[in-house]
């Protein structure tokens, strides 16, 4: 376990982030042990709020395109700024305070969203780069990242039971291949499957990896 007791939750949308590591989060509760959960992920504030507006409008699609690319280059680059300090507060201060930091997302999730904008939007590969390598810089942190995973057949039913919209299958490939190349590049990172088990099976796995009694 690495020395601050963080560790990163990350997956597919219905692959179990929350729910294990809320369930985590109340374990170590019970046997108190000070735990804190919180997220943080990439936030497009423009493009969620004023892209409504623009497609209400009489616009052709051409030009809601380059509104689109527009805004979420806007919305990428304040997040150069926003995530690091968020990370300050949800993370690095409650730290010193707490045993175990559980977030949800974080870095790897984040990477996901700035890979993802540039195939999608074909923006600037130079500016993707220089945003990530800020951000790679200012946001890592010595931690275990848990890989949330489940066969992608039983994504659909889950998205149905949680009443959340599908992702898009190119957002599933990009997180597989950033989430991949985590695992490669980055110590104290694990597959774990939430297929046909349940929660408690799950998170007992998990706090094995993590040796936590």
């Amino acid at each position: 376990m690495p020395r601050r007791h963080i560790i990163v939750f990350v997956g597919h949308v219905g692959a179990g982030k929350t729910t294990q590591a809320k369930y985590l989060e109340a374990y170590l509760k019970k046997r108190g042990q000070r735990s804190k959960f919180t997220y943080l992920k990439t936030y497009f504030v423009f493009t969620n709020n004023l892209l409504r507006i623009f497609r209400r409008m009489n616009i052709s699609r051409i030009g809601l395109y380059f509104i689109h690319r527009l805004l979420v280059v806007l919305d990428l680059v304040i997040n150069v700024f926003i995530l690091p300090l968020l990370a300050l507060f949800r993370v690095r201060i409650p730290s010193k305070f707490y045993k175990y930091i559980l977030i949800e997302e974080y870095l790897p999730g984040i990477l996901v969203d700035y890979v993802h904008a540039k195939l999608i939007l074909r923006l600037n590969k130079k500016f993707l780069m220089r945003a990530m390598h800020v951000l790679l810089r200012l946001l890592y942190i010595d931690s275990t990242t848990i890989i949330l995973v489940c066969n992608a057949q039983s994504l659909p039913y889950r998205w149905k039971a949680r009443n959340t919209p599908p992702e898009a299958p190119s957002y599933l490939k990009v997180q597989e291949k950033v989430f991949t190349l985590w695992s490669k590049h980055v110590e104290n990172t694990f597959y774990v499957s939430t297929e046909g088990r349940s929660v408690k099976e799950t998170n007992r796995e998990i706090r094995k990896l993590l040796n936590i009694p």
